[in-house]
């Protein structure tokens, strides 16, 4: 399997701030004009709310082109950051701003995302530079003062992301993704870097490190009948307790 080089699908914005969520990979329209995620069909759906643990955690809006715009996280009831996505005339990502931070985004002529630049109240933070192989994605990260993290993301034939390894110093951490359903997938986004995702859903994780740390998670969901999941729930394997839920409230795109 040849990976995809990482174009900044709408889908696939980055929010500066410090969680890590999950958003819907797109996938084909329909004409099924429900508004309801439970509904049939094969519509095309946007995710509005993000609920985990019975609290929201974030919203979503889009523009007119039904491109994300903003994401406004929240903290219990209160608002802690919101951010705002700045597309060029070709439609590709140019800035993400939110809370004095600026991340520019840089493509080759080709529109593949080469590096992402951030700026911290006018001033130089970190830079991440993408390189692509065959089955291999390497997101290299330099800090505005030095250091280096590098993270590398490991994929099948079948464009399943099955390891991503993270690199800084002496320390590392693994993990290692198993199990995939035949569902539409979690697009996954980070506070600093994009995440290329994977083709299907994991429904095993195992998570190692150099310092001896190690978890195992098991994943269930539930999908509406266009094949999205609207509900996800983490179970730890070894208790069998349930350390997660979440629930996304979805729009049709069109």
């Amino acid at each position: 399997m040849k990976i995809k080089k990482t174009k900044t699908h709408p889908s696939r914005i980055t929010l500066i701030g410090m969680t890590v969520v999950a958003i819907l990979f797109l996938t084909k329209c329909a004409k099924d004009d429900t508004l309801n995620p439970d509904g049939a069909g094969s519509a095309e759906y946007l995710i509005s709310e993000v609920w985990i643990n019975g609290m929201l955690q974030h919203t979503r809006t889009y523009d007119d082109h039904r491109r994300l715009e903003t994401i406004t996280m929240y903290e219990g009831e209160k608002v802690f950051a919101t951010s705002k996505n700045v597309y060029n005339e070709q439609g590709l990502l140019a800035e993400v701003v939110s809370e004095g931070t600026v991340a520019r985004y840089e493509y080759d002529n080709k529109g593949i995302l080469l590096n992402v630049i951030s700026y911290v109240n006018g001033e130089l933070g970190a830079t991440y530079a993408y390189t692509y192989s065959r089955q291999k994605l390497t997101i290299t990260m330099t800090g505005a003062e030095g250091g280096e993290l590098i993270q590398i993301h490991s994929y099948d034939e079948d464009g399943n992301m099955r390891e991503l390894y993270t690199a800084t110093g002496i320390y590392w951490n693994k993990t290692v993704f198993d199990d995939f359903d035949d569902k539409k997938v979690f697009d996954t986004f980070s506070p600093f870097y994009l995440i290329s995702p994977s083709s299907h859903n994991p429904r095993y994780i195992k998570y190692t490190d150099s310092q001896g740390g190690t978890n195992e998670r098991l994943y269930e969901y539930k999908y509406n009948q266009a094949g999205y999941v609207i509900e996800y729930k983490v179970i730890d394997k070894t208790t069998s307790e349930t350390i997660e839920q979440g629930e996304y409230k979805l729009i049709k795109k069109s």
